[in-house]
């Protein structure tokens, strides 16, 4: 029985977790598209300062000091944000691999909540395996 109850739950939790992302896949989309504008215009601003750096610097310095100092600048901007990408990596921990109602049933080992609240998803699951265990011995029992 237990292992009905577990499938059942498996169930259950792949289909919320289904109808969850297909309410949020046009937003996450949206998103993305604006974060990824938003990137590249701070690459174009990031790369318009370096340009105006470097004919700043053109004079001051000469032809061959100015790149090598907006390259010096452009790899210390690039060794602090690997740095950060890096640190902000280590520091997450482990990925849980559960998550919701269904993780936070398992953890406290009270499932009555998980079932109160989808009660009529869980009563046809137990129809279903009910009717195939019923299939299944009359196969059987024809068999004999």
């Amino acid at each position: 029985m237990g292992g009905i109850v577990k499938l059942a739950l498996t169930v259950l939790a792949e289909i919320t977790a289904l109808s969850r992302a297909r309410k949020r896949a046009p937003r996450v989309a949206v998103v993305a598209l604006l974060l990824a504008l938003t990137s590249m215009m701070v690459a174009a601003s990031f790369g318009c300062a370096v340009a105006a750096f470097w004919i700043w610097l053109l004079p001051r310095v000469g032809p061959w000091g100015a790149p090598l100092i907006c390259a010096g600048v452009l790899a210390l901007v690039a060794a602090v944000l690997a740095g950060g990408g890096y640190w902000l990596a280590r520091s997450r921990g482990a990925l849980q691999t559960g998550t919701g109602t269904l993780a936070a049933a398992i953890e406290s080992g009270d499932f009555a909540p998980l079932i109160h609240e989808h009660k009529w998803l869980l009563l046809a699951l137990a129809a279903l395996s009910g009717a195939a265990t019923a299939e299944k011995s009359r196969k059987i029992s024809r068999k004999r």
